[in-house]
């Protein structure tokens, strides 16, 4: 997945791991939880062709399930990405509004902004 800003830099970019089991020629998707599991056990070889064959023979009955587990993942993590950009967003704002204030009290100039505020409240 490759996330691009305004002007198509990258902004960031990561493999998305997904996947899930083929029982009885159907596909059921596991947990990023298991997935990592997985992956963590797993080893760079290739598997036997008593491994193969039955996923060859079973592909055109799981490869739309397959397809949209990716894409559900893809669309997932894209989701936490930008919940993730939205809260630092929020937090720099949050934090510059901050320091603004701070430079205006103490110049003194925040004491002129308040003296309306009263009225408000009358």
């Amino acid at each position: 997945m490759v996330v691009t800003g305004a002007k198509s830099q990258r902004l960031h970019e990561e493999v998305v791991c997904s996947g899930g089991l083929i029982r009885n020629g159907r596909f059921s998707r596991l947990s990023v939880t298991q997935l990592e599991e997985l992956t963590k056990a797993s080893t760079p070889t290739m598997p036997g062709m008593d491994v193969l064959d039955p996923l060859l023979e079973s592909w055109p009955n799981v490869e739309d399930s397959i397809v949209r587990a990716v894409e559900v993942r893809s669309r997932d993590r894209m989701r936490y990405l930008e919940n993730t950009l939205q809260r630092r967003r929020d937090k720099e704002i949050e934090d510059r509004c901050i320091v603004e204030l701070k430079a205006k009290v103490k110049r003194g100039g925040i004491v002129g902004a308040f003296s309306n505020v009263k009225n408000l409240f009358v």
